[in-house]
């Protein structure tokens, strides 16, 4: 076996280093050898090993070590400086300060990355749980002071460690750190006091100490650390060698004692306490969770995109980034240089402290000392036959090799040595196994040394190095070298071989050498480094690995069949075979490896043969081209098509026959063998071979791919079998090999040995005829498949096997489906594919015939596939929509949809406009600022008309507003008219109020960048008035500043609103749009807001909070942001730390005595709803106390002396808090029995005297009470509204009527004076708030609450209506009855809010025309204009019902009255009467907002927190002034927030990832209109219908807790059906993002396509006896359309290159061909089955050419024949639900009438007596019952002609006779032996028992037993084969 020399071996790092590091220093002197030395003299082997190591190749998109590019990766070190070089191509320099320590690679696990995931995904991995963790490689960079980590993903880390850390080794997982803690200069420090071995498991972990264990025990994966446990004090013990391979590999670490000089051997193990809490962590959180987690982490973008950044060359941003600048940014807890002794003391007392997660056991010891001196050995892992693992220890000095026998875990056996000896140098090397390693030795020989190679057995092969080597190309080094300068850097492998050579001219002499200098390092896989004399680097190579598949197979299958030392024996002599180069032969003359193994193994058998003259070969050889056309392969080729001129002739066949083994024979008797001793013991194992051989034959049948190596190991098994003298084998192998094929073999008989009856092996066993049986499986019972381990019954005990298991696992894989699929159905055959790993890459691998049970059992399941199925299942299905709603799978990459209809034409207009040049903006996000940025799905629900835009037009504040005055005289009209002034007021009122509109219309429908701040509009102050055409400038500075104040305010919060809840933000992000500090902007401050209100603020650090209070001038409004926003962003937390920042603003909150603060009431009263939102639902007592304390406040101004009273807004702030903190709590809260809130609050709503009790279970505020004037009583005026809404709030949906009774409404006509009628609505609202199940959508519900005096004064009004003397308190009950209507309509709207509820609807809509109709009239008298206004405020009320009831529908209907009433509040018919205020058109805005609530996203919810929300943002005390927050402040107008989510349906298309239109089914509780029934016993029970909502996604969804079930319901897409109720934990996860996946039939176009399903491909005319494509008008568009209904590229090219009519197929084959594709391709995608394409087409080749069919297709007819044939008997045990329609039988990949007609045709083609002349002449059918009578009896034949007339017909009938005998399951000659023997026995019996004279005779009884042995065959056929035995 030849070493190979490639070259060379110079560093790429130090080479360089040289050239862009060194540039001024001068050049080394050449040395006088060839190679110079790459470094001087003065440096030995020990300092190069540190300058740099070699790794394996490693594939970062797939995370392991790359096997495909066999590169490597070279980590060199020098001073400062780390190069990092791939495949000899630079990669990365790092540049530190300080020197390094030491570069490796090391292995963490971290998070998997995206693109791994989806590569995994795309490879089809089986995973029954998707991964969300792995092994990731990083390097890792030791420098004096700290570490360096960085992972291939761009991040890094910055590790502090300790200063006397001087040592790391890569574990497993993690890496340990070796400390030499005697240099450090400490005076209390003692040797052996401290741990000298750290560990670090994770970058963002501290770094822990190792400890030493007794034992630790493993019970499976569980690890238990048992005995005394002590850290590693040791500082003599230095570490050698750490295992790092993961998997089965034993973690071991190897230290050696600097003062006993002895090696030991320990087993460490992780056991992690809070390993799950980590792992939890982990998995969690994406990849970049490391870098918010880490102060220290940046991201390092260069590190990405390598691909991109290859380059020889070093740019300035590829250079040093990490150097100055890295250390200028490290973190301050890093561990610098410089520090005192106590400092590292204490250092070391904390960790070793710190709990520990690496322990480690001692397994062994040397014995004795075998070094004189501390030196580095050599250690490493080698692998046994067996796969297990020894330890290799080798030093230098005494030139001692000791392996160890290492144990799994240290529950077994102890460590034993296995061998010992004296080599010069040894290291692995992965020479003749994949993945392990072998053992290359150099030992001392007498001229030169000598190779040895250990391969796992005590067989040791030798080794030849080529002295005079030469490259790759076959030229000498001077050669070679000599053209190297100019070689291309092309491939990695080419890059390889680069590396290692250096331009020099001198020719090397390896001879002269001193062997006592060779040396071996930097090995890498099969690559080793040779160090020869003065440090001379040769890069050798060992691949000893065989490259041909059917080797591989048979050398593992052999391993079965042979006891251990024979198979290692007759391994080492094929490898030793294979690869020596002899000098008189070329290695080529040996033949390809297939031969070399059949050579080697015949080499082993005892026969005899004449072995050929060298003149006869080369005789052979000098023929040429007639030595061609009489070989083998000649014969084997196909001349069919266009080379048929040199097709042999008749007179040529004779000679052509297959001698490849009987030249095999002659070679295994050649000179080679006759120079070594062969073992021919091993033929004792003969039949085991042949039997293991066998079944390899059987598994490379399975595979498309390995058939071709068929032909080539089928005559090897003839020879073999013929050997054996099994004439059953012979016969099989030469039916299917073909006995039309003429094979020389050797006749020889070597051993008669025969085989139990009983054994599986007696008959071959063959995997065609096995899964035969499996399809009729009610025709006899199955017998498992015979396998490699049933070889083993047939040796003796006791030998060992290596049995390498992944051998046949086709096979195993194929036996398993198919009996799961006879004994338990298609759905327990899905789960077994799934299991073993099946893909659809492999379906495509096999055979078609066995195939299409598995298509079929796919096809069936794929339809509607059970709910709790695998995701692995669900991508062999190509359900890919299925795994990634049910698991999340990532959608890999699909190649760009094809099948997309062209856009329709553009009109001139399209075609111009971008070429129109737009003027410059400077801000366009000002104009823009009410658009959606992501308006997909708003295009889909509203893009057949413009509502959208005309909502996002009226909601537009920031452009000019355009006002136009219509007049009969405008001549009467000026300028400056009090009538242009006005409109000009209402029209900047608008404005003012359009932004809270904004902020829901346009709620969370931007991402920001965010390296930009975010914009924020300013509202207009500029008015245009037409037909004036001038231009009014309002400047704010005449105005009070108030009223741009809140306006200003409202715009920051629609801004912040725009930013998604689940959008990334940081608190820097926040800092960055922080205006001037010397500035208070009004507008940032609602930005704050709007940002906490979506929870962005805790990203945001409390002393950046603290920064706003402290560092800028007090601004009221920025401080009433921060005590909302924060809240809102903890809510239901009760964070100490914002409760701290809140209640420094609420005086009641402050400690007793504390000196007030100068705090505004507003900022008091947002402060106290602050405390409510932190404390939401909670039932803290404390808040509880407070609030309602706080209800009964006294008056409260401003600190600027303004006489406004802010203690009505004060007190219902105190109660939206107390019902915040309470919320829907009501009796259940038992803390706060004692407060006795139902009675405290009832004194608040009501008035009355207070109590002692009270007194006592009220705190008083820090203002000193809650009465207002007087010690007797409260001011119902100020306490009502807040009281009523907190009691509401408390019992919300408790339905108790007897706290709803408490609520009182006036009964008579009296009472009704001492009640505020506006207080009538809020009654109203709580009390149906409490009996929230009695509210129902109806008028009559409505009317239902108006007290019968009130219908009746009304009534009587009507009558009286024209009389002068009417009722003077009319006004008032009108205005009570007005209010009570809009509190129940209230009620209703927030019962249905986001129901879109067509009764409720209509019945506010109803109540909307009713007051928008008296809100018209006119109002003579003051108590009439009072009463109008009550109409205005309920008008305003109904306004916003109707559209939180229709919110996120866009509604057209309620959209138009909402603009008439926007029209009326703007252009007023009479401004004297008209009652205008800044609410109203607050109103409008939010009323159109929520129509369109985030787009059409979102919609409202109406949960118990949505509920408490919606009632304080929509309270219907609106302002009057844009400053008034007198009674409600304005800030509290955006809670709304807490009410919407996103309940809109968004389905996409699985291949083009966009937004469609599907119609989809939805199943849900109807809770809106349950109804309550009252039983017998007198229990109420509440009865819910179940309703099906018929949708078309995108769509809004009634609430998750109503929905039953969704599900698609449309022919054209795969059907998904998602049950909530059964899958809690997906449907969590899809509230989130209510996205589904739908996969897309074939055939089919999307809805915004083709609407009314007119393109379908069923609607296209695919012609009849045509081609798909006209010849005569062919345009290259005409296949558009089949591209527009698959994207599959398969199905394409089959349309272009087999449907097409083309130049090349104008011949009637080609006509044919072009007609029978284009009829499939109908038929495939009209029943969306494109996979039985390639089945029709497999089908159509094997019936065209049946002549020539070969024995696979021949049983994959058969097979398919049989499956479909029993079809209906597998239907039965199948479990899945089938819901097509159609009948079973036509429900098929292949249709019925097709089948039967090639059944007909096979049938009418086998049948003997009506041979098919079109198929078979007359001769061929002469010669057949010859050549079969022949066969059958083993008798010659003399009849038969000779010559070359009449060969090629007796070569028809011999194929065809294999055919037959296959299709016809002919047993062997032996088997009919035996039945024509028993058919002639029962004869003889039946005619000694009956004498008449109708005795059946001899051959009736044949012809009778065969007809019931094979009844599918006809009399003629069976006379046929009876007249054979005659």
């Amino acid at each position: 076996m030849e070493i190979r020399v490639l070259g060379n071996f110079v560093s790429f790092g130090e080479r360089y280093y040289k050239e862009n590091f060194q540039k001024n220093e001068q050049t080394k002197e050449k040395s006088k050898n060839l190679f110079p030395n790459p470094y001087s003299s003065t440096h030995d082997t020990e300092e190069l090993n540190n300058n740099y190591k070699l790794y394996e190749g490693f594939n970062r998109t797939i995370q392991e070590t790359s096997s495909l590019d066999d590169f490597e990766e070279e980590l060199y070190v020098s001073n400062n400086t780390v190069i990092w070089s791939r495949g000899n191509i630079l990669y990365k320099t790092f540049t530190y300060e300080e020197p390094i320590v030491q570069a490796l690679f090391v292995w963490f696990k971290v998070a998997k990355s995206y693109y791994a995931y989806e590569l995994e995904q795309n490879s089809e991995t089986y995973r029954k749980e998707p991964v969300q963790t792995e092994r990731q490689r990083a390097l890792f960079v030791l420098l004096e002071n700290y570490a360096k980590v960085y992972f291939l993903d761009g991040q890094h880390f910055l590790i502090r460690v300790p200063s006397y850390v001087r040592r790391a080794w890569a574990m497993n997982i993690g890496v340990i750190l070796q400390c030499d803690s005697e240099s450090l200069n400490i005076p209390n420090y003692t040797s052996g006091s401290f741990p000298v071995l750290y560990s670090l498991l994770d970058p963002l972990e501290d770094i822990k100490h190792i400890s030493k264990a007794d034992k630790i025990f493993y019970e499976g994966e569980k690890i238990s650390i048992l005995g005394k446990i002590q850290p590693f004090t040791d500082n003599d013990e230095a570490v050698v060698f750490v295992n790092d391979h993961d998997g089965k590999s034993i973690p071991i670490i190897v230290t050696l004692n600097r003062k006993t000089l002895r090696h030991s051997v320990y087993l460490y193990a992780i056991k992690k306490e809070s390993s799950l809490k980590m792992l939890e962590r982990i998995c969690s959180s994406p990849v970049k969770t490391r870098s918010q987690r880490s102060s220290n982490v940046r991201s390092d973008n260069s590190l990405q995109n390598k691909e991109q950044r290859i380059s020889i060359g070093l740019d300035d941003s590829f250079q040093g980034s990490e150097g100055r600048s890295s250390l200028q940014n490290m973190d301050r807890f890093l561990y610098v240089a410089g520090v005192s002794s106590d400092v590292i003391y204490n250092d070391l007392r904390s960790k070793s402290d710190i709990k520990n997660d690496i322990f480690m056991e001692l397994l062994w010891t040397e014995s004795v000392t075998k070094i004189e001196k501390f030196e580095d050995s050599m250690i490493f892992i080698a692998h046994e036959f067996d796969e297990r693992e020894i330890l290799c220890i080798f030093t230098k000095s005494n030139q001692n090799f000791i392996a160890l026998n290492i144990p799994t875990h240290s529950n077994e056996s102890e460590i034993s040595v296995k061998f010992e000896l004296k080599a010069i140098a040894a290291s692995p090397i992965s020479a003749t196994r994949s993945n392990h390693n072998d053992i290359l030795f150099v030992k001392e020989g007498v001229k030169h040394p000598i190779f040895e190679l250990w391969i796992g057995y005590d067989k040791i092969i030798p080794l030849n190095l080529d002295y005079d080597f030469k490259d790759y190309t076959g030229k000498t080094a001077e050669e070679m070298l000599h053209e190297k300068e100019s070689f291309p850097l092309s491939t990695f492998r080419h890059q390889l071989l680069e590396k290692y050579l250096v331009p020099d001219k001198t020719m090397l002499n390896l001879r002269a050498l001193n062997s006592n200098k060779f040396d071996l390092k930097d090995n890498v896989r099969h690559r080793v480094n040779l160090v020869v004399s003065n440090n001379i680097l040769l890069r050798v190579d060992l691949n000893f690995i065989p490259k041909s598949k059917i080797v591989q197979k048979c050398l593992v299958a052999l391993s079965f069949a042979l006891p251990t030392e024979y198979y290692y024996n007759f391994r080492a002599q094929y490898l030793y075979y294979q690869y020596t180069k002899e000098d008189d032969i070329r290695s080529e003359f040996r033949g390809n490896e297939w031969e070399n193994f059949a050579v080697c193994l015949l080499s082993f058998l005892p026969f005899s043969i004449s072995l050929l003259s060298s003149k006869d070969m080369k005789t052979k050889e000098a023929e040429g081209w007639d030595f061609l056309l009489s070989s083998s392969q000649h014969a084997k080729f196909n001349f069919s098509s266009y080379l048929r001129c040199i097709r042999p002739t008749p007179d040529q066949l004779p000679a052509i026959e297959n001698d490849s083994i009987k030249k095999m024979c002659e070679k295994s008797r050649g000179s080679f063998f006759t120079k070594i001793t062969v073992d021919r013991r091993l033929s004792n194992f003969l039949p085991t071979i042949l039997i293991a051989l066998h079944l390899v034959y059987q598994d490379l049948k399975l595979h498309t791919l390995t058939q071709k190596y068929v032909d080539e190991i089928l005559p090897f098994l003839i020879q073999l079998s013929k050997f054996l003298g099994w004439e059953v084998y012979v016969e099989y192998y030469k039916k299917n090999y073909g006995l039309d094929k003429k094979l020389t073999i050797n006749e020889s008989i070597l051993m008669n040995s025969t085989l139990a009856s009983d054994n599986p092996f007696f008959s071959p066993p063959d995997i065609n005829q096995w899964i035969l049986k499996c399809i009729r499986n009610n025709i006899e019972q199955i017998q498992p498949f015979p396998s490699l381990m049933d070889i083993s019954q047939m040796l003796k005990k006791g030998e060992i096997l290596v049995q390498n298991r992944d051998c046949c696992v086709r096979t195993q894989q194929i036996c398993s489906i198919f009996i799961k699929l006879i004994y338990e159905g298609e759905k327990a055959m899905i789960f077994e594919m799934v299991k073993v790993g099946f893909t659809s890459k492999d379906i495509e691998s096999l055979s078609f015939g066995i195939a299409v049970p598995l298509r079929e059992a796919i096809r069936k399941c794929k339809d509607n596939p059970p709910e709790d199925w695998p995701e692995a299942a669900y991508i062999l299905l190509g359900r890919e929509d299925l795994a990634k709603l049910k698991f999340g799978t990532p959608i890999g990459y699909i190649h760009s949809r094809g099948n997309k209809m062209e856009p329709k034409p553009k009109s001139i207009l399209q075609v111009i406009e971008p070429a129109i040049p737009v003027p410059q903006q400077e801000n366009r996000e000002e104009v823009n600022a009410s658009e959606i940025s992501n308006h997909e799905i708003t295009d889909l629900r509203f893009g057949n008309d413009k509502r959208l835009n005309e909502v996002q037009r009226l909601l537009q504040s920031s452009n000019v507003v355009h006002i136009i005055l219509h007049s009969t005289d405008m001549s009467q009209i000026e300028e400056n008219s009090p009538l242009v002034l006005d409109r000009v007021q209402n029209h900047c009122l608008n404005n003012f109020a359009l932004p809270v509109g904004r902020g829901i219309l346009t709620y969370s429908t931007t991402t920001p960048i965010v390296t930009e701040p975010f914009p924020i509009p300013e509202a207009s102050l500029t008015i245009k008035v037409l037909p004036f055409n001038s231009t009014i400038q309002v400047d704010r500075t005449l105005r009070i500043p108030d009223n741009i104040e809140w306006p200003e305010f409202h715009e920051g919060v629609a801004s912040g609103l725009r930013i998604p809840s689940n959008c990334n933000i940081e608190g820097s992000w926040i800092s960055l749009n922080k205006p001037n500090i010397t500035e208070n902007s009004n507008s940032h401050a609602g930005f704050l807001l709007g940002l906490g209100l979506n929870g962005h603020l805790k990203a945001m650090s409390k002393w950046q909070a603290v920064d706003y209070l402290m560092k800028t001038p007090k601004h009221d409004m920025t401080t009433i942001a921060l005590v909302l926003g924060l809240p809102a962003s903890y809510i239901g937390t009760m964070d100490t730390e914002i409760t701290r920042f809140v209640a420094v603003h609420v005086t009641a909150l402050l400690p007793p005595k504390s000196n007030s603060l100068n705090v505004s009431p507003l900022v008091q009263s947002a402060a106290l709803l602050g405390i409510g939102l932190l404390y939401m639902n909670t039932c803290n007592r404390h808040m509880t106390q407070v609030m309602l304390g706080e209800i009964g406040t006294k008056a409260l101004k401003a600190s600027d002396n303004s006489e406004t009273d802010f203690s009505e807004g004060y007190s219902l702030a105190a109660g939206f808090s107390l019902g915040f903190i309470t919320l829907g709590q009501g009796d259940d809260a038992r803390e706060l029995a004692d407060l006795d809130l139902f009675k405290e609050l009832r004194l608040y709503i009501s008035g009355g005297k207070t109590s002692g009790k009270k007194s006592s279970s009220a705190i008083p505020s820090g203002n000193g009470g809650r009465l207002n004037g007087n010690t007797n009583g409260v001011n119902v005026n100020v306490t009502s509204p807040g009281a009523t809404i907190a009691l509401g709030l408390l019992y919300l949906k408790s339905n108790k009527e007897n706290v709803a009774r408490a609520i009182s409404i006036p009964e008579t006509e009296f009472f009704l004076d001492y009640v505020r009628p506006d207080f009538l609505l809020i009654r109203i609202l709580v009390r149906n708030l409490i009996m929230w199940s009695n509210i129902k959508s109806d008028q009559l519900w409505i009317e239902s609450h108006i007290p019968e005096y009130m219908k009746r004064k009304l009534d009587q009004n009507d009558i009286v209506r024209r009389n002068d003397d009417a009722d003077p308190n009319l006004e008032s009950i009108k205005r009570s009855y007005y209010y009570i209507i809009a509190g129940a309509c209230f009620s209703m709207a927030l019962k249905y809010a986001g129901s879109a509820d067509k009764t409720a609807l209509q019945c506010l809509l109803h109540y909307l025309d009713f007051f928008m109709n008296l809100g018209i009239s006119r109002a003579p008298t003051f108590d009439e204009n009072i009463t109008r206004f009550a109409i205005k405020t309920c008008l305003n009320v109904l306004a916003i019902c109707t559209s939180i009831v229709a919110a996120g529908t866009g509604n057209l209907q309620v959209l138009r009255k909402i603009r008439k009433l926007r029209q009326l509040d703007i252009n007023p018919g009479n401004t004297t009467t008209y009652f205008r205020s800044y609410g109203n058109y607050m109103v409008i805005s939010m009323a159109l907002g929520f129509l369109f609530l985030g787009g059409g996203n979102y919609t409202l919810s109406t949960s118990n927190k949505a509920i408490a929300g919606l009632v304080c943002a929509l309270f219907s005390r609106f302002p009057v002034e844009c400053f008034d927050n007198r009674a409600h402040l304005q800030a509290f107008r955006h809670l709304w927030i807490l009410a919407a989510e996103p309940r809109c349906l968004i389905l996409r298309d699985l291949e083009t990832r966009e937004a469609c239109h599907v119609p989809v089914k939805v199943t849900f509780k109807d809770f809106y209109n349950s109804s309550t029934i009252k039983r017998a016993d007198g229990t109420k029970e509440i009865v819910v219908e179940t309703k099906i909502l018929d949708l078309v996604a995108p769509c809004l969804l009634p609430e998750s807790r109503f929905i039953q079930k969704v599900e698609t319901n449309s022919p054209r897409y795969w059907p998904i059906i998602l049950e909530f109720v059964k899958n809690s934990d997906i449907i969590s996860e899809f509230w989130k993002d209510p996205t589904i996946f739908v996969k897309r039939k074939t055939g089919h176009l999307t809805y915004s396509e083709d609407p009314q399903g007119l393109w379908d491909i069923s609607t296209h005319i695919f012609p009849r006896g045509k081609s798909l494509v006209n010849s005569k008008a062919k345009k290259p568009n005409d296949l558009d359309f089949i591209k527009i209904f698959s994207s599959d590229p398969q199905v394409q090219a089959f349309t272009r290159y087999l449907c097409e009519m083309s130049s090349t197929n104008i011949y009637d084959k080609g006509r044919e061909l072009s007609t029978f594709c284009t009829k499939i391709l109908s038929e495939c995608l009209n029943e969306n089955k494109p996979e039985a394409i390639q089945i029709y087409l497999a089908l159509y080749q094997v019936q065209q050419s049946l002549g020539q069919i070969s024995e696979t297709n021949l049983w994959n007819l058969k097979l398919i024949l049989e499956y479909y044939h029993v079809r209906k008997i597998i239907k039965r045990k199948n479990n899945i639900n089938n819901e097509d329609k159609r009948p079973y039988e036509n429900n098929t990949l292949v249709k019925r009438e097709y089948l039967e007609l090639l059944k007909s045709r096979l049938d009418q083609y086998f049948e003997i007596s009506q041979v098919n002349t079109e198929q078979i002449s007359d001769q061929i059918q002469k010669y057949f019952e010859q050549h079969l009578r022949t066969y059958l009896t083993n008798l010659t034949n003399s009849t038969l002609p000779s010559n070359g007339k009449f060969e090629e017909n007796n070569n028809r009938s011999l194929h065809y006779l294999s055919s037959w005998l296959i299709y016809h399951e002919i047993p062997d000659r032996y088997t009919m032996e035996n039945i024509i023997r028993y058919s002639r026995s029962l004869e003889a019996n039946l005619e000694t028992s009956n004498n008449d004279t109708n005795r059946i005779t001899a051959n009736d009884m044949i012809l009778q037993v065969f007809s019931a042995l094979w009844p599918h065959i006809s009399i003629n056929s069976l006379k046929v084969i009876q007249n054979c035995f005659t």
